[in-house]
């Protein structure tokens, strides 16, 4: 098994031919369409796109053939990442709400059937306390009929014993009898009474064990309920707050700001670059409008800026500001050994990047689990045998302290890291897990399987929650989708789907070519990944489902 680094190129090997300027009646064009002057441009090397720098601090791209706009590309890689951790944050305090709201109604409707409890309780201790004197009443007649049957029978032993060579006649034996006949029917009307008494003290007791019982619940429950009142509105305020942050950076991304003094496409068309007069060279994908890099130097009045070929920009002034070139993979290093006993089938980094776990083992035989260190390559963690098929699946809770696997052998299972100790077994699936996935806060876990269902599994208590129908085919992979219930999946069917972990469908990009093998989502959903047997991986804009980009070979 290997790990790569995708590192940056180390700078410009070359210049592009410059295009030839934009007419003067596009430009107009352009400028119309804009509303705002246009202070410089540039066209792509196949002419079919221009993009211009406008006095607003906007860099647009445009169709040359239309003179209609493509994407107005603003902001900065450092906005985008305070954006998106502020929505991050917004969805992880809704889904604290959701659980603080559940909880609430939870607790709630227990305390409502704990006070129906409690009043039952209360009745029978007040029932039995009033049949209590009148079942002590009838304890001490009872004891004195059975001792005046004993005393009877006794009487008659006496005189069976003084009768001649102690041989009773028959009116002494009928008298014995009926003797013994009376002590029987006392005997068992005094042990009726007694254990009619000692009942009525038992339920007495019983019920007043339930109350306490009861009150203490319901006294554990109002903690809980202000607790969770408390940690509800702590999370709203959060919320409040980056919902407040959230606005103010949208807005500073979109007020006019520093005006561009160039601004180029690169080579292939891609990427676009700006350089500011603040001195900060900026750098977009086109597709998609993402700021993907940035410099920062001196600020200028003037400069030029050119695109190399391998996918880096230079902005000249006085000095020279280059921005990195096109990424490439680097082999960092090989995991081998005797720490695979047969294939991998499933790779996770842990959030802090610092663990590698792999699943693999030998299909129908054992579902083994290894962590690595990724700094040195060292195997710090060894589960042999985990699973009692090959381990297909796996993933870290957001704080790293759990890992959740899924397997050939229909179970998903929770290991802790620290002890190495299974701390859930979750059975539902009647096929292969083929995806687990943790939710941003931990307190649920998803799985999919290769009988065309996605379950959902409460981490709390154990259980699961949900069991989630609608796919043709195997469900082959999913992932939760930032800090929200959205889980993204992808699936035999021809078909990603995403879906709440309530069930309910959001939405699905159908009619792909092939069987999808697996599914990825940004925090924000913005853009959606997907590879399927037809070895294409293709890029799609999550708001509305256009394609943006694919790669693979026809």
């Amino acid at each position: 098994m290997k790990i790569w680094r995708l590192e940056k190129g180390e700078g410009p090997v070359g210049e592009t031919k410059p295009t030839a300027p934009a007419s003067e009646a596009l430009l107009k064009q352009v400028a119309d369409a804009a509303k705002v002057g246009v202070l410089n441009h540039a066209l792509s090397a196949d002419g079919k796109q221009l993009v211009t720098g406008c006095a607003d601090g906007s860099v647009r791209v445009w169709d040359v053939a239309t003179a209609k706009p493509i994407i107005e590309l603003r902001g900065s890689v450092a906005a985008n990442q305070q954006i998106a951790a502020l929505e991050w944050a917004i969805a992880a305090q809704g889904l604290e709400q959701s659980f603080q709201k559940s909880e609430t109604a939870r607790i709630e409707a227990q305390n409502k059937a704990l006070d129906e409890l409690l009043k039952k309780a209360n009745e029978t201790i007040v029932a039995m306390k009033k049949a209590l004197p009148e079942k002590e009443k009838a304890v001490k007649p009872a004891q004195d009929a059975k001792a005046a049957a004993q005393k009877a029978l006794d009487d008659v032993a006496e005189l069976i014993a003084k009768a001649p060579e102690g041989k009773p006649d028959a009116a002494l034996e009928k008298q014995q009898k009926e003797a013994h006949e009376k002590l029987a029917s006392t005997t068992m009307a005094e042990t009726s009474a007694v254990a009619a008494y000692a009942a009525v003290e038992s339920n007495i007791k019983d019920a007043e064990a339930d109350v306490q019982r009861i009150t203490d619940t319901k006294s554990k429950n109002d903690r809980d309920l202000a607790a969770a009142s408390a940690a509800n509105e702590n999370s709203k305020k959060v919320q409040e707050k980056a919902t407040a942050d959230l606005t103010a950076a949208k807005q500073a991304v979109i007020a006019p700001s520093a005006k561009p003094l160039a601004v180029t496409f690169s080579a292939d068309g891609q990427k676009v670059a700006g350089f500011f007069e603040d001195g900060v060279l900026k750098v977009w994908a086109v597709a998609s409008g993402i700021p993907i890099e940035q410099a920062e130097g001196a600020a200028a009045t003037k400069t030029t800026l050119t695109a190399s070929p391998d996918g880096s920009f230079t902005a000249a002034r006085a000095v020279s500001l280059t921005t990195g070139a096109n990424p490439r993979w680097v082999l960092e290093r090989t995991l081998s050994g005797d720490a695979f006993a047969d294939r991998v089938n499933a790779v996770r980094f842990s959030p802090d990047g610092k663990t590698l776990a792999v699943g693999g083992g030998e299909p129908s035989r054992s579902g083994d689990i290894g962590l690595w260190d990724v700094t040195n390559g060292k195997l710090v963690k060894s589960w042999p045998e985990r699973h009692t098929d090959a381990v297909l699946s796996l993933d870290f809770s957001p704080d790293g302290k759990l890992l959740a696997s899924g397997g050939a052998d229909k179970i998903a299972r929770v290991t802790d890291i620290a002890s190495g100790k299974q701390v859930n077994l979750f059975e539902g699936h009647t096929h292969h897990v083929l995806g687990v996935a943790f939710r941003a806060d931990g307190r649920v876990l998803a799985s999919a399987g290769g009988d065309g269902v996605v379950l959902v599994w409460d981490m709390i208590i154990g259980e699961r929650k949900k069991k989630i129908e609608g796919w043709g085919k195997e469900v082959t992979s999913l992932q939760f989708i930032g800090a929200t219930p959205q889980i993204i999946t992808s699936a035999g069917d021809n078909l990603i789907r995403i879906v709440n972990d309530d069930g309910t469908v959001v939405r699905a990009i159908d009619k792909l070519p092939d069987f999808m093998q697996s599914a990825a989502s940004t925090a924000s959903a913005s853009v959606i990944i997907g590879g399927g047997e037809d070895s294409f991986l293709r890029v799609w804009d999550g708001t509305n489902g256009k394609e943006l980009a694919s790669f693979g070979t026809k």
